[in-house]
C-alpha cells in the first residue's frame, strides 16, 4: 500500500515544521506536502489525503480554502482568532476548525491522522486476510491515534 500524503499550506514555516515533528512522534509517519498560501493556487496538489491549513493572510484562506473544500477530502484549519474561525466554518462546513491553544498541535495530529486512515479506509478495500484489530485493554492516550498506536 502506498504512503498516505498530508498537504500542509501554510505561510509560516515553523507552523508546518511543527506539525511534522509532531507527526514523527506516531508509529505511521505520512508523506508531506509542504506548500505556502502564494504558491498553492500554482502548484496545486490533487493527489493528497487530508489537508492542513493554518498561519495564513485572512485575504489568502479563500484562494485556499475554496478549491481545497471542493475535493471532498478532510481538511483542518488551524485558526488564530474566534472571528476566522467563525468564517471558517460558514463558508467551508467541512473543514475542521481548531483554535490554537495549550494542546493544539496533539489534538490537530491525532485528529488528522484518524482522518487519514477514515480516508484511506473509504478508497483501499481490506484484503480478507487482513489480521483483526487487537485490543491491549489499556486506554490510548488522548495524545496517539488509535490507529497508529503500537500494540
Amino acid at each position: 500500500m502506498d504512503q498516505p500524503t498530508v498537504l500542509i499550506i501554510s505561510d509560516d514555516v515553523d507552523f508546518s515544521r511543527r506539525i511534522t515533528a509532531r507527526w514523527q512522534m506516531e508509529r505511521t509517519v505520512p508523506a508531506f506536502t509542504l506548500l505556502s498560501g502564494d504558491l498553492w493556487p500554482r502548484f496545486a496538489v490533487d493527489n493528497f489525503d487530508i489537508a492542513i491549513v493554518g498561519e495564513l493572510r485572512r485575504e489568502v484562506l479563500s484562494v485556499v480554502l475554496e478549491p481545497l473544500h471542493s475535493t471532498g477530502q478532510p481538511i483542518f484549519c488551524v485558526c488564530q482568532d474566534q472571528n476566522t474561525a467563525q468564517l471558517v466554518r460558514e463558508r467551508w462546513p467541512r473543514t475542521s476548525v481548531l483554535r490554537r491553544h495549550e494542546n493544539w498541535l496533539d489534538l490537530l495530529v491525532v485528529a488528522a491522522c484518524e482522518a487519514v486512515h477514515r480516508s484511506r479506509a473509504k478508497r483501499v478495500p481490506v484484503p480478507r486476510n487482513w489480521p483483526a484489530p487487537v485490543s491491549t485493554g489499556k486506554p490510548l492516550s488522548a495524545a496517539t491515534c488509535s490507529k497508529c498506536a503500537t500494540v
